[in-house]
């Protein structure tokens, strides 16, 4: 379900959430800043965490001062250029010469934001955890979506991670982090320690109704900040459940449609129609296996489609795996995994492992990335076997 919440708390009404995953209170008005992803895995050496988490919003339709911004973390406390004694924002050059570097946009794709205060409307603000960071990501997808600005926390010695996600699943599982962006808007989220998955690249996704997804994006190489519809997938006790965050960019939604499509029986699919206020949805296992994707018609009649994601037979696996623009693991209970990538004729393409998650993935990147157009069999420790078409 999606709720409005700057909605809800214009009426100052008293609220009650109980989610599977995670939830954002957001306040007090619409013409606020908005959370859009924080990065509570970060990728490197687990030793570094703390330097290399971020967090990236929307300045919203008036900008944003920083000497106005507080940003209260789980671990570590709150960081702000007011009242926060050492625990403050700073600059970084050289770390931002590094991500344009990786990045290889043209024109470059960040720029400093303390430079560059107060920060215009509608701008996109990332937020590193430390400083500098160990570790350089590759943000090429988000090409000519710039400038981005970038701050750091003046954290120089503590490597310890700011949201401390190791799986808890105690009565203090819970994790919230908390930004101050002036005297009238906020932004509160809290999500579930005991539903990590223990991934470098791990994310909560947020959109500007509250809107939460959990699970792990990108792996360690950044998606593009406005794709349209992103899907992602959860077990439930009879199958999955399917969350999807459309773009805040899409509007007047007319219809959706969840389209499953049968990996053993391809003439066999299943159409449903949700209706435009829900981005929830459950799938039997009686459907299973199934790739799945979400397609949106506009008022204009375009439609648009979300990534295709991969839901093994439940419960006999343990995995769920995207499968556009190229294969990822978002979800896995076994630590370290086998691949083997086939293509129609049996040509054996890779064969690996084991090999942790984050390897696993930047693997299926770069191999299918290379590859011709045609389908190609996964394979997942020998039991998991998908079939991607390459178009």
């Amino acid at each position: 379900m999606t709720f409005n919440m700057r909605d809800l708390l214009s009426r100052r009404l008293p609220i009650v959430f109980i989610m599977l995953l995670a939830y954002s209170t957001i306040g007090y008005s619409q013409s606020c800043p908005v959370v859009k992803k924080v990065l509570i895995n970060a990728c490197g050496s687990g030793f570094e965490e703390g330097f290399n988490e971020y967090v990236l919003f929307n300045t919203g339709p008036t900008g944003l001062n920083i000497d106005s911004l507080q940003i209260c973390f789980p671990n570590g406390g709150c960081y702000c250029n007011t009242s926060c004694g050492s625990q403050t924002f700073v600059s970084n050059p050289t770390y931002i010469n590094d991500l344009n570097s990786a990045a290889g946009c043209s024109p470059p794709l960040f720029v400093d934001a303390l430079s560059n205060n107060p920060l215009p409307p509608n701008a996109l603000l990332v937020v590193f955890t430390g400083n500098p960071p160990t570790y350089t990501y590759n943000f090429s997808a988000n090409c000519g979506q710039g400038p981005i600005y970038v701050l750091f926390a003046n954290n120089t010695t503590d490597g310890t991670g700011r949201f401390v996600n190791s799986k808890n699943c105690s009565s203090s599982r819970y994790r919230t982090i908390t930004f101050y962006f002036n005297s009238a808007c906020l932004d509160t989220i809290t999500w579930d320690r005991c539903n990590v998955l223990n991934v470098d690249g791990e994310v909560l996704l947020i959109d500007s109704n509250g809107s939460i997804i959990y699970g792990n994006t990108d792996g360690c190489t950044v998606l593009p900040f406005d794709q349209a519809i992103i899907l992602r997938a959860y077990k439930s006790e009879t199958g999955y459940v399917l969350k999807w965050i459309v773009s805040d960019s899409i509007k007047e939604i007319t219809e959706q449609r969840v389209l499953v499509q049968r990996i053993n029986t391809p003439k066999v699919h299943q159409e449903i129609i949700v209706p435009p206020t829900i981005a929830e949805y459950n799938i039997s296992a009686d459907y299973l296996p199934a790739a799945v994707h979400i397609e949106i018609t506009k008022a204009d009649g375009r439609k648009l489609s979300s990534n295709y994601v991969y839901l093994p037979l439940y419960p006999a696996q343990n995995m769920v795996v995207s499968i556009s623009p190229f294969p990822q693991i978002l979800f896995s209970r076994e630590e370290f995994v086998r691949l083997e990538i086939i293509s129609s004729d049996g040509k054996i393409i890779y064969y690996g492992g084991p090999m942790d998650i984050p390897t696993a993935n930047s693997i299926l990147k770069s191999t299918f990335m290379k590859l011709h157009d045609g389908l190609y069999i996964l394979r997942i420790n020998g039991s998991i076997v998908v079939r991607i078409p390459k178009l």
